[in-house]
Order: C-alpha cells, then structure tokens, then sequence
C-alpha cells in the first residue's frame, strides 16, 4: 500500500500532463506499470520505499509542472531564456496574455469550431467566450512549448487560428511576453 501512495504522489503531475496526449490512458498505464515493476523490484532488492519510486521516477523527473502542461527542468535552470524570464511563472503568465490576444475583438483571430448543435461554425463572438472560458494550454508532443486545446466531450481538440493553424508557442516566447504599452 505504501510503495502504491507514493507512486502516485510521485506520477500524479506527470499523468495529468500527458491527459491531452493521450486521452485514453494508455500512456499513463504504461508509465504506472513500469514504475510499479521497478519500484517494487527495488523493495525486494532492499530499497526504501521512498528511495525506490524515485528512482522508477528518474526517467519522468525531469519536468516542472503547472497546471494542465509541463516544462523541461531543463528550460527552467541556470542561463536559459525561460529561467530568466521567470521561469514556468513567467511562461504562465505569457499564456493568460495569449488567450487574451487571440480572443479579443470578439474572435477575430479564431477560426470557429463547429456548434454541437447544429454542425455549423459558432459565431465568434459567441466561440472566443468558450474558449476564453474553457481553453487550456498543453504541452506539445515535442516539449518545445504550449499548445491551446479545449476538451469537448470526445476529447481534446486544438484551437485553431483564422487561418486553420493550431495555435501554439514556444516556452521562450511566452515567457517573454509582456503586455502593451
């Protein structure tokens, strides 16, 4: 019971940070049954419980997490941009700043999603209040920054720019972004 708390304190972040990935779950098993074997493998090798699940957990270590996404540790030390810009704060604080940009003007710079409704595009004003409201930022596959998604009933979804383009960022740009003056 043990070894099962502290791997789940331990892969919690990480798992939910991958949810926009992969829906299903199917990574998230994986990555828990893996743990699972090498954490336990160390018990019986006479680790710690403590010392065995972070050491199942080194592969997955190497993320800072806020919310619904993750940031390389790597980006977020020493001389690199995002780190002294701020760090994960900064990139979040660039992402809030994103969302504002892209739903202003009642929607312009988005293309509509269809209305559940009716299979017709929602008007914009109407679709920038529902990603204002439910828009999230996730981590893209390649760890190179942030992706805005919204979770519909069948998943998540990309929120697209007015030119059909997933909207996406870099970690750099968004922790360098500041608002107009």
């Amino acid at each position: 019971k043990a070894i099962n708390e502290r791997i789940f304190s331990k892969t919690k972040s990480y798992l939910i940070s991958l949810l926009p990935l992969d829906a299903s779950g199917t990574t998230q098993a994986a990555i828990l049954d893996r743990v699972q074997v090498e954490a336990r493998a160390a018990v019986l090798r006479g680790s710690s419980v403590n010392d065995a699940v972070d050491q199942a957990m080194k592969p997955y270590d190497k993320y800072d997490y806020w919310g619904t996404w993750r940031i390389p540790k790597a980006q977020t030390q020493g001389q690199q941009p995002v780190a002294k810009e701020g760090g994960p704060g900064a990139v979040a604080r660039g992402g809030r700043m994103v969302l504002q940009d892209v739903t202003a003007e009642d929607g312009k710079w988005l293309k509509a999603a269809p209305d559940p409704a009716t299979g017709k595009p929602m008007p914009s004003k109407a679709y920038a209040a529902v990603v204002r409201a439910r828009g999230q930022w996730v981590t893209t596959a390649d760890d190179s920054g942030l992706q805005l998604m919204i979770l519909t009933p069948a998943g998540w979804f990309p929120i697209l720019d007015n030119g059909g383009k997933p909207i996406r960022r870099t970690f750099e740009y968004l922790a360098k972004k500041r608002p107009p003056r």
